[in-house]
């Protein structure tokens, strides 16, 4: 279920046939699978996690607590947009606090962007 490479494929193929208690208990390493997302194994990996029903929030806001602003980037705008609104809702806390405390590094890689967008679907609900 881990990949070995960004190429293993093989090892991602059941994603979407394994529990979710499976993938939480994976998810800090599958999370690891997003930090490029021109990957191979990023886009199923992105789509199984978007399915998750609950329990991935502490995972989710280590990332966009954390300093690599790439890997915020590709949570923010590749993984929020493939999940639910109410999913995305309970992330919004964490997606004012990176405005709040933007660096120009966040706004030159289009996190910030990323970030508004989250947070227009959020106020529209949609």
């Amino acid at each position: 279920m881990i990949p070995l490479s960004k190429h293993d494929l093989k090892s991602i193929e059941n994603l979407d046939s394994v529990s979710d208690e499976e993938i939480l208990e994976h998810l800090p390493q599958l999370l690891e699978w997003l930090k490029d997302c021109n990957w191979p194994v990023f886009q199923p990996i992105c789509q199984r996690i978007s399915k998750l029903n609950s329990g991935f929030n502490t995972e989710i806001q280590n990332v966009l607590n954390g300093s690599d602003t790439i890997w915020k980037c590709n949570i923010v705008g590749h993984l929020f947009p493939s999940m639910d609104l109410q999913k995305v809702e309970s992330f919004k806390s964490p997606l004012l606090n990176l405005i709040n405390k933007a660096t120009m590094q966040d706004y030159e890689e289009g996190l910030i962007d990323y970030v508004e967008i989250q947070l227009s679907r959020i106020a529209k609900g949609t």
